[in-house]
Parts: C-alpha cells; structure tokens; sequence
C-alpha cells in the first residue's frame, strides 16, 4: 500500500508541474498567480485558526464558570 501511495504522490507532482510549465502564461503571471493562491490559502488558514481559537475560549470559560458553580453549591463527590 505505501508503494502505491509513494506512486501516487509522486504522479500527482509530475502532473501539476506539466500543468503549471505548459500553461499559456509566462512564468511571471504563473508565479504571480500560485502565489496569490497561496496567500488565499494561509489568509484561510488563520482565519479558520482565530475563529477555532474563539471556540475554544468560549467552551473554556463555559466549563470554567461550570466549575465556579459546582464549587459555590458544595456538592462533591
């Protein structure tokens, strides 16, 4: 199974690289455009990042004021 996977990855590469050197655009714009693709990409990446950030902020501090109440009603285990 790795062999195939190996296999494919390194098909996969070739192939975007005839694709990307046997675009009808010069090498500028097909620079220019793979890096305004990757900027998109990180600028997502971040974006998804913060807002996973803000998820895990909320649901600690809903856990943490959980906790604060558990303690203020003296029932423990």
């Amino acid at each position: 199974m790795s062999r195939f996977l190996f296999g494919f990855v390194i098909g996969v590469l070739i192939g975007a690289f005839a694709v990307i050197f046997s675009a009808p655009r010069s090498g500028a714009e097909t620079i220019a455009g793979m890096r305004g693709l990757l900027d998109d990409a990180v600028a997502a990446g971040k974006q998804a990042g913060a807002a996973r950030e803000q998820e895990l902020w909320a649901q600690y501090r809903t856990r943490l004021s959980a906790g604060k109440r558990e303690e203020g009603t003296g029932n423990r285990a």
